[in-house]
Order: C-alpha cells, then sequence, then structure tokens
C-alpha cells in the first residue's frame, strides 16, 4: 500500500514571514484595504437593514401613505426580493464573484440614492415608490447574500476564519 502524498506547503508558511495574529494580521499591509472595505460594506448594509428599512413604514406613512397601503407595498416588496438569493448565488458562480458583488453595492446606492433626491416629496407616486422598495429590499439581499462567500474567498488561509468573522460581525451592528 503506497503512502499517500505529501500536501505541498507553500514557502511562505514555513518561512515564519508573518509573525502577527491573524486578527492584527488583518489590520497590516496587505489585507488592510480589504478589510477595511468588506467592513465599511458590512456596517453599510446593517445601517440599512436596521435603519432605513425598520423605519420605511413609518416614513411611508408620514409621506402621505395609508398604513394599508405602506404595508402592502412592502409586503410585496419582500416577496419578489426573495428569489434575489438564488440569482445572486448564480450570478456569482456563473458569472463573477465580484463584479456581482460591486453590482449588488452600485443597486443598493442607486436606490438609496433615489429616495435621496425624491427627499420628503409626497409628489412621488405609489408604483414609484414600490419600484424603489423592491430595488432596495432586492439589492440589499443580494448583498448579503454575496458578502460573507466573497469575504471567505479574498482571504487566505492562515486569516480567512479572523476575518470572514470580522466581516460577519461588521454586518449585525445595531
Amino acid at each position: 500500500e503506497e503512502a499517500p502524498a505529501a500536501i505541498p506547503v507553500p514557502v511562505a508558511a514555513t518561512q515564519g514571514d508573518n509573525k502577527l495574529h491573524p486578527m492584527r494580521t488583518l489590520f497590516h499591509k496587505p489585507y488592510l484595504g480589504l478589510t477595511l472595505g468588506l467592513t465599511v460594506c458590512g456596517l453599510a448594509w446593517s445601517m440599512v437593514n436596521w435603519g432605513f428599512l425598520l423605519w420605511l413604514p413609518n416614513n411611508l406613512r408620514n409621506l402621505g401613505m395609508d398604513v394599508a397601503t405602506s404595508n402592502t407595498l412592502i409586503k410585496n416588496a419582500v416577496f419578489i426580493a426573495f428569489p434575489v438569493v438564488f440569482i445572486a448565488s448564480w450570478l456569482y458562480h456563473a458569472w463573477s464573484t465580484k463584479g456581482t458583488f460591486l453590482l449588488f453595492i452600485v443597486l443598493t446606492v442607486g436606490s438609496l440614492l433615489s429616495f435621496m433626491i425624491l427627499g420628503n416629496t409626497s409628489t412621488a407616486s405609489e408604483t414609484l415608490m414600490l419600484t424603489l422598495v423592491m430595488l432596495l429590499l432586492a439589492s440589499s439581499t443580494g448583498v448579503i447574500s454575496v458578502l460573507l462567500p466573497y469575504s471567505a474567498e479574498v482571504y487566505p488561509n492562515r486569516v480567512r476564519g479572523s476575518g470572514t468573522g470580522l466581516i460577519a460581525g461588521s454586518k449585525n451592528f445595531d
């Protein structure tokens, strides 16, 4: 019976080139920019999810929508956003990991900017509001669907657990 082939060990892993704890390593070159970018993305998603969306029904009522219309609008938007998890998974696998992540970030920012441009006006139609709410829910769902797999993909093995854990914690800020 033959012995299994030895698993090659990268040269850098044997030279002790990085003696920092994995969590501290995340905040030094070459991972600092990546860590800050992904952490900010997680924090921003948390603010959108727990801030903007939590207060959305109240804000829609303040714009003149009645309670039933506001609740129906949000309920319908959630049902439309649900399939985005599967679309994000498919795009992530079939197209591009970074491209999928950036696509959903850009869509989220675009929908938030649209809300900002509309401001506190009640002149926006319910159809426009429904479209923007659906876009925001769908795009933020896409961001969170891709954030952790992308984090796990971009960090090397030595810091993968610490990096992905940090990013997972940043998305739970509230």
